[in-house]
């Protein structure tokens, strides 16, 4: 109804209804091709795991914020960028329930890992629960302020080899 821009995401795939300038950027940026789909011919018959929304200009800001506040009591965002396109915000768009903190839970449960002996680096808004379950918090150079503010250190930017540099000082 409001034109939104919407990628959804399964676990192997991501759809669109449109090809647009988001493609590229996929292509280049990450490896990755776009079904195009009628979003109503995939429900039930795909397991979406997240939506996202990608953002370059002011009319697409306010028509995600749109999105958000129809969605509120349903679905969360946090915003992510990157250093390769800092012009852009990606929103990922999961239910509330659904955090990388969460994640990081449940996977340090599952291979029995006290998260005290965890480290976790992270640049974005959405790397917050991360940071703040884990016993070592690395804040990306380029990270949010908010990341920063909780980080036990700070590396260098993505496009500088910060997470090898995390690594190599901490954990070889």
């Amino acid at each position: 109804a409001n034109d939104v821009y919407l990628e959804l995401y399964a676990i192997d795939r991501y759809f669109v209804e449109e090809i647009t300038w988001a493609d590229e950027i996929h292509r280049q940026f990450f490896g990755l091709e776009s079904t195009l789909s009628d979003f109503s011919d995939i429900v039930g018959q795909e397991i979406i795991i997240k939506c996202e929304l990608m953002i370059h200009n002011d009319d697409e800001e306010a028509k995600s914020l749109l999105f958000m506040n129809h969605f509120k009591r349903l679905l969360c965002g946090t915003d992510a960028r990157t250093p390769a396109y800092p012009e852009m915000k990606f929103v990922n768009v999961v239910d509330p329930s659904v955090s990388k903190g969460a994640g990081l839970e449940q996977l340090t449960k599952h291979f029995g890992i006290d998260l005290d002996r965890v480290m976790a680096i992270g640049d974005g808004t959405n790397d917050l629960s991360l940071l703040e379950k884990a016993g070592l918090k690395i804040a990306m150079g380029n990270a949010r302020d908010e990341l920063k503010a909780i980080a036990d250190h700070i590396t260098l930017d993505v496009d500088k080899a910060g997470v090898a540099a995390a690594v190599e000082r901490y954990l070889l």
